[in-house]
C-alpha cells in the first residue's frame, strides 16, 4: 500500500493540549458552539427533544426539517412545550428556479452559516441528519 505524503499522523501528547471552559446551550447535555447528535431508534422523541430545547433557551433556534411538516407537527410541538414562535425559525433552501427546498451537506452550508449570522442563532437543529446529507456523502 503506498503512502499519502499530503497527510501524516501527529501524536500530541495530553498535556500539551491547553484546558477550555465549555459554555452550555443545555448544562451538562449540549455545548455552545459543538455538534451534538441525538441518534435513536424512531419513535421516541427525539424531534419532540429538540422542540423543548428550542423552548428552553432564550436564544433563537432554526430548523431544518425533512420528515415533519411545519404546520401540522412541529409547530404545535412548539406550542405544546411553550416555545415562543417568533425564536424558532424553519431553514430551508431558496433554489435558482425559486423554488424551496431542505438543505443539503456540506453544498448548503455557506448559506447555513449566513442563516445563523442573520438571525442570532445559537442553535440549529436539523432533524433528520441524513436526510439532509448530499448523495456524495456515505
Amino acid at each position: 500500500m503506498s503512502r499519502n505524503h499530503q497527510r501524516r499522523a501527529i501524536a500530541t501528547p495530553a498535556s500539551a493540549i491547553r484546558r477550555e471552559h465549555v459554555e452550555w446551550l443545555l448544562p451538562g447535555r449540549v455545548p455552545r458552539g459543538s455538534v451534538t447528535v441525538l441518534c435513536g431508534v424512531g419513535g421516541l422523541g427525539k424531534s419532540t427533544w429538540t422542540c423543548l430545547l428550542a423552548a428552553q433557551h432564550a436564544g433563537v433556534t432554526l430548523i431544518a426539517t425533512a420528515e415533519d411538516t411545519p404546520a401540522t407537527t412541529v409547530v404545535p410541538r412548539l406550542q405544546a412545550v411553550g416555545a415562543d414562535l417568533d425564536r424558532v425559525r424553519f431553514l430551508t433552501i431558496r433554489t435558482h428556479d425559486d423554488l424551496e427546498d431542505g438543505i443539503e451537506i456540506p453544498g448548503d452550508m455557506a448559506e447555513v452559516e449566513q442563516s445563523v449570522a442573520d438571525t442570532g442563532s445559537d442553535a440549529v437543529v436539523i432533524d433528520p441528519l441524513g436526510a439532509h446529507l448530499s448523495d456524495h456523502i456515505g
